[in-house]
């Protein structure tokens, strides 16, 4: 199995002291060893936590997968690194050539937006309101920015009335506060950042 570190602003300021479990990885299942695969998957990307549970990240990545678009499969797992502290990490699918075109078909490409590796996002914590670079300059012309608001306020409104909100929130939640996992991060830590996330979406 091989492991690297993975991502460019999201490595700046760690130093030799910086815990290694908390750090966004690579994993290469069959980097040694040919075709050794995880659920079919050889490349799965240990993500760095955005909050205590990443559960922000999962319901997002959920909701996603909930109305039909293309969203990386993701796990929470307990995650440590040789043999120190265990700490709570989302194992997400890598949007490489085998996602995009699992996705999107033979030949698809997937573009990155640009960025500078600033803090480009805005919004609340689990909310919908988060924008980027790219984002913005489709908001440059006015009538295409109304229509990209319309849609998503349409898209979270059919998601929470229908209930799939909630019960993604549920069925995350309750992963978090079992198992392995549980034993990494309390249940008040959980259902703490579970309210916030069901505040911001508008779940009762």
């Amino acid at each position: 199995m091989g492991l690297k570190l993975k991502g460019n602003s999201s490595l700046r300021g760690i130093s030799a002291q910086s815990d290694p479990a908390t750090l966004p990885w690579i994993i290469r299942l069959d980097r040694f060893v040919d075709d050794r695969t995880w659920d079919g998957w050889s490349e799965p990307v240990v993500h760095a936590n955005s909050s205590e549970t990443s559960l922000n990240e999962a319901i997002a990545l959920s909701l996603f997968a909930e109305t039909g678009l293309a969203a990386e499969a993701a796990v929470s797992s307990s995650f440590s690194v040789n043999g120190g502290g265990s700490a709570l990490r989302l194992i997400v699918q890598n949007s490489n050539e085998q996602w995009t075109e699992t996705n999107f078909g033979e030949g698809a490409l997937l573009y990155k937006s640009e960025g500078d590796g600033g803090e480009d996002f805005g919004g609340g914590q689990g909310g919908m309101s988060r924008s980027n670079v790219l984002a913005e300059r489709f908001r440059a012309n006015e009538e295409f920015g109304h229509t990209i608001d319309d849609a998503a306020s349409a898209l979270q409104a059919e998601l929470i009335d229908s209930g799939r909100a909630a019960e993604s929130l549920d069925q995350r939640q309750n992963t978090l506060t079992g198992g392995a996992v549980g034993e990494v991060v309390s249940a008040d830590t959980v259902r703490s950042e579970a309210s916030q996330i069901a505040e911001a979406l508008g779940i009762e």
